[in-house]
């Protein structure tokens, strides 16, 4: 919610003098670091201010509180400890920025700290306090890719949130400084004028505090984006390196289907090596051999004669069973060389789609399936079928 701020000066009819002024103020909210409403009517004759502090923040202990410190605490004590400035009616506006700029700046290191740990997370700074001296041997299969998104596309918008209250702050400072203007120019606020200039400057100095901030939230907003850059291209790298270890899987399942193709080719050569034999046999066992009966009229062995054409067989089966088997041996050798073709060619474009190590690296700087271990590969693909599965629903990946 924006923030908003007003002022109202209620003059004497006959004297055109101003009476009162009125200021009502709504800070720019953000949970921790500001959540109230101030109203307040001054009177310059009394030097009496009549004001109403409300919010959320005031009322109720909030989570953030923890951190940042009660706002009503804060506020109770910053008007305890300077009983000089009652009087001046910008005392209590002045508060309001004072107190807001502080809270800016407790957010603005915890902020600052959150960027380092995932700097150091994704760990690919090193610069100031990014740094972590760890083992990325398998960077980047290391990232938890849902976690750093969800940390990342979180901090942006909280950064930017916090982008918004800097500017509020300097804006709310330009007001509060107009009204000390318009103040001074007052003829029955002219009592005012000995403690004018501590507030000026004052004012002035947290509307500096703010600009501050303000450059530092950007920078900070600057370096989130490039982490989420980085994310990008992590990503694009576990997919990369993904992709090779399932060109590996296809790979050793071209090879057992291969190996599996070789056994079945056997038992068909062994068949094939049989085949011409027995069909040249069923062709001329018609006439080929003459069993003569014996006395009793049943075929005999005893009796049995051998055709002079029998050498048909053999000039006719031996011939066609050579021709059969380097026939077959010609095709296979054939087949062999086109596989292998294929597979190299497949392989050479998996190598070429492969990300560079920036940590451990062999012979063409490659990081090489051998990098990462069975167990890491398994957890990997178990994590990308959890990430795939429907909400409520699981995949099986096995034990």
């Amino acid at each position: 919610m924006g923030g908003a701020m007003s002022s109202f000066i209620d003059r004497d009819p006959d004297t055109q003098q101003g009476q009162r002024i009125s200021i009502i103020v709504k800070a720019n909210q953000k949970v921790e670091i500001a959540n109230y409403l101030l109203s307040l009517v001054y009177n310059p004759v009394t030097c009496w201010t009549e004001a109403l502090i409300c919010g959320f923040g005031m009322i109720h202990d909030l989570p953030s509180d923890r951190h940042f410190g009660s706002q009503m605490q804060q506020l109770i004590q910053s008007i305890t400890s300077t009983p000089s400035m009652w009087s001046h009616p910008l005392f209590l506006p002045y508060l309001i920025l004072q107190n807001y700029g502080q809270r800016l700046s407790l957010s603005q290191t915890t902020v600052s700290d959150s960027l380092v740990e995932l700097e150091n997370k994704l760990g690919v700074t090193h610069a100031g306090r990014s740094w972590l001296d760890v083992d990325r041997t398998i960077w980047p299969q290391d990232i938890d890719i849902r976690e750093m998104t969800i940390a990342l596309h979180s901090f942006l918008p909280h950064t930017i949130f916090l982008l918004v209250c800097c500017r509020w702050a300097q804006e709310y400072g330009q007001f509060l400084l107009d009204q000390e203007q318009k103040l001074s120019a007052e003829g029955n606020f002219q009592q005012l004028r000995p403690d004018s200039p501590n507030v000026t400057e004052a004012i002035r100095f947290h509307q500096s505090v703010a600009s501050g901030l303000e450059s530092r939230f950007t920078l900070l907003k600057e370096r989130a984006a490039l982490q989420v850059n980085v994310l990008f291209s992590v990503i694009s790298q576990q997919d990369s390196f993904l992709n090779r270890w399932d060109s590996r899987l296809n790979h050793l399942v071209a090879r057992s289907t291969k190996q599996d193709s070789i056994s079945m080719t056997t038992f068909t050569f062994i068949t094939a090596l049989f085949l011409p034999g027995t069909f040249v046999a069923t062709l001329l066992s018609m006439s080929m051999f003459d069993f003569q009966p014996d006395n009793t009229g049943a075929p005999s062995m005893s009796s049995a004669s051998v055709s002079s054409t029998f050498w048909l067989f053999w000039a006719i089966a031996v011939p066609l069973t050579l021709a059969t088997m380097g026939g077959w041996y010609i095709w296979r050798k054939d087949m062999d060389r086109r596989w292998n073709k294929e597979l190299l060619s497949a392989a050479a474009d998996a190598d070429s789609n492969v990300p560079t190590s920036p940590v451990k690296a062999q012979g063409n700087g490659h990081l090489k399936m051998s990098d990462v271990s069975a167990p890491f590969i398994e957890y990997r693909i178990k994590r990308r079928a959890a990430s795939m599965a429907p909400s409520g629903g699981n995949f099986d990946t096995g034990s």
